[in-house]
C-alpha cells in the first residue's frame, strides 16, 4: 500500500451524507493506493486494518478453508466499503476473512476508531452504518 495522503476534494463519497459526517470523513480519511495482488486484510488478524472506502478498482473479500481452497464472499468496488473490516473495527474482533486487491485500488482509509462513530452510542453507530449501506456508488 502506498503512503497515505490527504483525501482528494473530488473523492466520490455517496450522495446524501449528512454534512457533519461528510466533513469528518474528509478530515480523518487518508488517500491510499494498492497494487493488484496486494493483501489488504489478513484472515484472523488481531490488529484491525484501516477501513477502506474504494474510489477505483476492486477488492476481493474471501475465506480460506482448511483444505487451502478459497471462497469469495463478496467484492468491494467504487463507492463501497469493506463490511467485514468495518464490523471488526466496531467490535474489536479479529477478521474472519481476508481481502486482496484484484486490480489497482484507489481508496480512502480510516484508522480505528472510525470517525463519526467515536464516542457515540452503539445505536447511533448502527444508524450511521445503515445510512452508508443504503447509498449506492457515487455517479
Amino acid at each position: 500500500m502506498s503512503a497515505p495522503s490527504r483525501v482528494p476534494a473530488d473523492f466520490p463519497f455517496p450522495e446524501g451524507l449528512p454534512p457533519a459526517l461528510l466533513s469528518q470523513l474528509r478530515e480523518h480519511g487518508r488517500a491510499a493506493r494498492l497494487a493488484a495482488g496486494d493483501m489488504y486484510l489478513r484472515e484472523h488478524a488481531r490488529r484491525s486494518s484501516p477501513s477502506p472506502w474504494c474510489a477505483a478498482g476492486a477488492l476481493r473479500v474471501y475465506k480460506t478453508g482448511e483444505n487451502g481452497r478459497e471462497i469469495t464472499l463478496y467484492g468491494v468496488g467504487p463507492g463501497e466499503c469493506c463490511t467485514v473490516n468495518v464490523l471488526c473495527l466496531l467490535s474489536g474482533r479479529p477478521s474472519p476473512a481476508a481481502a486482496a486487491a484484484e486490480t489497482a485500488v484507489e481508496a480512502v482509509i480510516y484508522p480505528p476508531p472510525l470517525p463519526a462513530l467515536d464516542g457515540r452510542t452503539r445505536g447511533d453507530a448502527r444508524l450511521r452504518l445503515r445510512h452508508l449501506g443504503r447509498q449506492g456508488p457515487a455517479t
